[in-house]
């Protein structure tokens, strides 16, 4: 009361719109005003005329306020409950009404709504003393802010001095009804319309209110309390229960809902019998709430996560935290999974958690089938062996971060977890549209802490212990089908984390194999010289933790097993292969296949072969999902279109009438292959980071491509139809038209083509006769054409190009986030002993 103006501008300040029913745009916070009707200005104006029905009332409002004049309506209300009891001219009527919708408001018993209801008292006239003695009579406490002046000082103090006496006396000393009239006289004599016995008859009414002294509490302005803690202890006080009560579950549920964890935690100081299971309808409201101090309150005093935490709690999080646009619902619409009125089940989760990092297996996800006759009764008190593990995968795939920064402490093993969160978040970042800008920010930002997280601890172990942390890094984990951190951190796109001094130990170990030091030199001539392995040029690692010696045989296996000795055996097999191809394609392809044609067709179907045992060996569990990630490298995309090439050739070959288009098809194989040498090249220190360099640029270059083609057409039709403006149809036009101006703009002006070939050009016409044309005017528009079509193209095009690659390379080639300063191979262990997965340059090179 006395603040209706300032809750109106508040309202007005914090005011949203939202759509309706019917596409009706209304106010999203709703204010209800009571209002006495005989003091309402202009009231005349909101009286329906219309006995049939209802108009809109034209109601203009002011702020304008006369002392003992009726008021105007405050516009920033949303709807107003008018109350009329033949009074005019006096601001009375509303305040019983106004009790008694409180009083049911309040209520939790049947008819009620059972919502907390508090009135707050800020300065204010005669009026709020009738309106406090209303409300109190209706059980509805009352908190005064004492410092504000008038009503709310005199009421506060009429209650300290009844405080200072017992109880069962709310009556005033002669003292203090002396000091109220002279208080009440101070603060409305000027306003007060009546006599001065009227005037102190409220003194009455104020020792009726002290009956209820518990329930009025008094927040005083100058000292250091909280006003929400004061209205939080004027509720419990209400609602019955005191601290020391056998369990306080209101109390703490309004603790929770006004977030204070300081109301909370004395709350849980007390000495109270928590039985199993009492809170956990409001841990999962913390949950929800994503209020994390709460739910490390309830966790560390009452509830046992793990059995919290079941299968059927888990699924209940999941549907009740997932709306019907949130990222993780449109991951699985993505999937074919789950709609918007379709029930989350585990096994959606696993699905989806198997799309996202390749594999996932938990046997309790897979269970927790949503067909009716494939479900387990018994499923749904089932327990989680690690919870803290559950609970974070839910938290990150909700995109609730404080919690699942939280909750990450607690898992398992929280560099596997990280990496996991990274995995996720990726995904959420590369399937959400780029014009949702607010939607990927949010993703990379958590993508980067996760990111952070790993690394650091990662950086922390390994500081400590690195054979530990090496250890790590490599181990299979069990949920993820076997699959290591580091291959998972590689399918995430978190490259810092392989760029860790950790990570790359880890996968120099795993590129080296059993072999601890030799030269790339002596293993390309110990790969021809299997002697050369039984010397001291080839080193070791010591058998198991006794530092025992490999035996002879055992050398050799482990030296042929090495992924670096595989890559260098390749490489020198590749760089044959191609000396065989290129002799093949000069001088010996004939429409009688020859030898040498037959040992190419034979070696590229052992390359068809080997590419077949690299898309088994990626981890996803799908075949849609190992092709998925076996195409996403770039070389892979040079070897899929290098066997399509060969295929096309070989079947084009075999007939005579196709046989020169065969060759056309082996002679454009060529210059594929010899691009996919360059495979090889991006384990090399120097060179990897240039490939990132060339791959950068392609998109560059094909963006030059859109914008030169337009002035190549413009001024090639321009050029083409000053110069033959009568010629008949043929398919080369297209050849005149592009080709021309493209060499021309390389240097090769060819200026004989910009010459008028003929003087004139005739024609007949049906109505005029012959008509003839003087070519040589057209001809010289042509010149001055190129001229600008050079100028563009040469002068401002070609040097934008140049300006961007200038750009590029610094970036790529500097220890920004371009390339790793480091040597990171690009084979990675994945479940099968010898199996290896080949990422694309860019991921192994970059940082």
């Amino acid at each position: 009361m006395g603040y209706m103006k300032v809750i109106g501008d508040t309202i007005n300040q914090g005011q949203y719109l939202i759509t309706g029913e019917g596409g009706k745009m209304t106010r999203g916070i709703r204010c209800l005003a009571i209002c006495s009707w005989g003091y309402i200005r202009n009231k005349e104006l909101l009286i329906n005329k219309d006995s049939k029905g209802f108009n809109h009332a034209s109601y203009k409002t002011s702020t304008i306020v006369r002392p003992h004049e009726p008021v105007s309506l405050n516009g920033d209300h949303t709807h107003f409950l008018l109350v009329d009891n033949g009074m005019r001219g006096t601001p009375t009527g509303a305040a019983e009404l106004r009790a008694k919708l409180e009083e049911r408001i309040a209520d939790p018993g049947v008819g009620g709504l059972g919502i907390p209801v508090i009135l707050l008292i800020l300065e204010g006239g005669l009026g709020v003393i009738v309106d406090v003695l209303h409300s109190l009579r209706r059980g509805i406490p009352v908190v005064v802010i004492r410092g504000t002046g008038r009503a709310a000082d005199i009421i506060a103090f009429a209650q300290c001095e009844v405080a200072k006496r017992s109880r069962q006396q709310p009556q005033f000393r002669s003292a203090t009804r002396k000091r109220l009239k002279q208080m009440l006289e101070e603060a409305y004599n000027k306003s007060h319309r009546g006599t001065q016995e009227e005037l102190h008859s409220y003194v009455d009414k104020l020792e009726e209110c002290m009956e209820f002294v518990d329930l009025i509490n008094v927040f005083d302005l100058n000292s250091e309390q909280e006003l929400d803690a004061v209205i939080l202890n004027a509720l419990m006080k209400e609602s019955g229960i005191t601290e020391d009560s056998l369990l306080p579950m209101e109390p703490l549920q309004l603790a929770l809902m006004w977030d204070r964890l300081d109301m909370a935690e004395k709350i849980f100081s007390g000495r109270h019998d928590w039985p199993p299971g009492c809170l956990d309808d409001m841990l999962t409201e913390t949950l929800l709430s994503n209020k994390v101090d709460f739910f490390n309150l309830l966790v560390l005093n009452v509830v046992f996560l793990k059995d919290y935490l079941n299968v059927r709690r888990l699924r209940l999080l999941y549907n009740l935290a997932s709306s019907a646009r949130s990222s993780l619902r449109r991951a699985m619409e993505r999937l074919g999974m789950a709609t918007d009125s379709t029930t989350i089940h585990l096994r959606h989760v696993d699905r989806l958690l198997t799309h996202i990092l390749r594999r996932h297996e938990m046997e309790l996800y897979d269970r927790d089938d949503p067909r009716p006759t494939h479900r387990d009764p018994k499923l749904d008190e089932m327990q989680f062996q690690e919870p803290w593990d559950e609970l974070f995968l839910w938290a990150v795939l909700n995109c609730r971060q404080l919690l699942a920064r939280h909750v990450w402490t607690r898992t398992s093993s929280p560099v596997t977890f990280a990496v996991i969160a990274t995995a996720i978040y990726r995904h959420y970042y590369d399937s959400t549209s780029s014009d949702n800008n607010h939607m990927r920010d949010m993703f990379e930002a958590h993508f980067v802490e996760f990111k952070k997280l790993s690394v650091e601890l990662i950086h922390v172990c390994y500081e400590r212990n690195s054979l530990q942390a090496v250890s790590l890094a490599e181990r299979r984990q069990e949920r993820l089908g076997d699959m290591s951190v580091t291959l998972l951190a590689m399918f995430a796109d978190n490259r810092a984390f392989l760029a860790t001094p950790c990570s790359y130990e880890s996968i120099t170990q795993t590129w080296m194999g059993a072999i601890r030091k030799a030269s790339s030199s002596v293993i390309c001539l110990a790969i021809f010289c299997p002697l050369l392995v039984w010397t001291r040029a080839v080193r070791f690692l010591p058998l198991g933790d006794s530092g025992g010696e490999l035996g002879p045989f055992q050398k050799l296996l482990a030296f042929y097993k090495a992924p670096f000795t595989k890559l260098i055996g390749n490489a020198i097999s590749y760089a044959a292969f191609l000396v065989l191809y290129t002799y093949m394609i000069l001088f010996d392809f004939r429409f009688e296949m020859q030898l040498t044609e037959k040992i190419v067709i034979f070696w590229i179907f052992t390359m068809c072969l080997d590419v077949l045992r690299q898309i088994t060996t990626y981890p996803s569990e799908t075949l849609q999902g190992k092709l998925a990630d076996w195409i996403a490298s770039i070389w892979n995309k040079f070897d899929f279109l290098t066997l399509l090439l060969a295929l096309l050739a070989f079947c084009l070959r075999m007939f005579t009438i196709t046989f020169p288009y065969g060759r056309i098809a082996y002679s454009l194989n060529t210059c594929i292959l010899y691009i996919r040498a360059f495979r090889f090249y991006h384990i090399v220190f120097k060179l990897g980071p240039k490939l990132v360099i060339l791959y950068r640029m392609i998109d560059e270059v094909f963006n030059f491509m859109l914008l030169l083609v337009v002035f190549i057409l413009g001024y090639g039709v321009a050029a083409q139809a000053l110069l033959y403006p009568v010629r008949p149809f043929y398919l080369y036009v297209f050849k005149d038209i592009f080709m021309v101006p493209y060499w021309q703009m390389y240097g090769e002006l060819q200026l004989e083509t910009t010459e008028a070939p003929e003087s004139e050009v005739c024609y007949d016409s049906s109505n005029s006769g012959q008509i003839c044309e003087d070519i040589t005017h057209y001809a010289q528009v042509v010149p001055p054409m190129l001229a600008i079509f050079l100028l563009i193209g040469n002068v401002m095009l070609l040097n934008l190009l140049i300006a961007v690659f200038t750009e590029a390379v610094p970036a790529a080639s500097s220890g920004q986030p371009g390339c790793v300063r480091a040597r990171v191979y690009g084979v990675f262990p994945t479940t099968g002993e010898g199996s290896q997965v080949e990422p694309d340059g860019r991921k192994a090179s970059e940082n």
